[in-house]
């Protein structure tokens, strides 16, 4: 082999006619000669393989290129990752109040305490925290700026005035507190009972009775309540004073009065009876005729001569008003004329009477008068 003096490149051609490099004739060759032909398949050789080289260096540029891009989307990737973990969102201040709400309006005004020891559940983004009410009724911690929702946990006892899960929005200047109301219960449990022997009162062996109906009304408050059942009707109510009407039920008679006013107090339960016994519409022949006379002189005796006995069925057959009107004469004085009043109740089929003491219209006198002699 020789050393082209042109390019200083090795040939094969040992006569070296032509650079290996670019193919400039070194000597005078033939074209048609094996020397001509050797030369020319050595320059395609090495044109072959710049070309191959040239090719492979693209190839590298371009793989090259690709990784440096990749590295960079993995790079921005990673450092997004990183900046959304550590950059934190602005805080503000979630407060929450309670308070006992004595007018039951829904609102708290001036003289209503706070409660303590209530329970409220936040939840929100990221957010899902309990909190209790401090001895002031209030509670406050920081959370992350956004919309959260207050769920009220009402005590036992207690009945919610406002709604029971609310919604706050927090910024991060100051917000406005979160308002729940709140008041006590108590129950009040309300029956009839069937009055057997029209006492008034209730006595052992007299049964409940279903199918009556009350007025409830007072501390806010104004609904029917009806016993389904034997055993009453109970309905828990906000602590407070309250009136309860018994409503008049086809066939029965009250025994005791309808009208009652109660306090319920919290905690406690409030009972009312109320008393009624079957109505007798048509008193029978024998108590129309009965000897009234009779009958209250057997209890205490009228002095005096009887005018006239009038009775009254004023609840049925079961109780009468007897007016007993009598002459009282005394020897040298004007005769006086009085009445006298009597309740009678019936038990069973025994009457018993006793004379109406306590009311002014019991004993009216009349004046009978001085006759004038012939």
């Amino acid at each position: 082999m020789r050393v082209c003096p042109k390019c200083i490149d090795y040939s094969a051609d040992r006569l070296l006619a032509f650079c290996p490099t670019d193919g400039t004739p070194l000597l005078e060759v033939d074209p048609s000669s094996d020397v001509w032909n050797q030369a020319t398949r050595v320059i395609e050789q090495k044109q072959n393989a710049a070309k191959t080289e040239q090719r492979r260096l693209k190839w590298k540029r371009v793989v090259l290129t690709s990784m440096l891009m990749a590295t960079v989307v993995v790079t921005v990737a990673a450092f997004s990752r990183s900046f959304s973990v550590t950059v934190e969102r602005p805080h503000g201040k979630l407060c929450i109040e309670a308070f006992n709400d004595l007018n039951d309006n829904g609102e708290r005004n001036e003289g209503e305490p706070g409660l303590s020891e209530f329970a409220f559940q936040v939840l929100g983004t990221d957010v899902d925290k309990p909190l209790t009410t401090d001895r002031k009724g209030s509670g406050c911690f920081d959370v992350p700026v956004g919309t959260y929702e207050v769920v009220a946990q009402p005590n036992d006892d207690w009945i919610a005035t406002t709604k029971k899960t609310q919604t706050a929005d927090v910024t991060t200047g100051r917000n406005e507190p979160v308002l729940f109301g709140f008041r006590q219960e108590g129950e009040l449990c309300i029956e009839t009972f069937n009055d057997l022997n029209r006492s008034r009162a209730r006595n052992a062996g007299e049964p409940s009775l279903a199918g009556f109906s009350f007025q409830v009304s007072g501390s806010g408050i104004n609904k029917t309540l009806t016993a389904e059942l034997e055993r009453g009707v109970c309905e828990k109510l906000p602590v407070g004073p309250y009136t309860v009407v018994a409503i008049a039920k086809s066939g029965w008679t009250p025994t005791t009065e309808t009208t009652r006013t109660v306090m319920l107090n919290p905690k406690l339960e409030t009972n009312v009876f109320f008393g009624n016994h079957v109505k007798e519409d048509v008193c029978s022949g024998g108590d129309q005729k009965r000897e009234w006379g009779i009958i209250i002189n057997k209890y205490g005796s009228i002095w005096g001569e009887t005018i006239s006995i009038e009775h009254v069925f004023s609840q049925g057959c079961m109780t009468a008003l007897v007016t007993v009107t009598y002459e009282l004469k005394v020897r040298g004085a004007v005769p006086v004329r009085k009445q006298q009043r009597y309740e009678c109740v019936k038990t069973g089929t025994e009457w018993n009477c006793g004379a109406i003491r306590s009311q002014a219209e019991a004993s009216v006198t009349f004046q009978v008068p001085r006759r004038t002699p012939n």
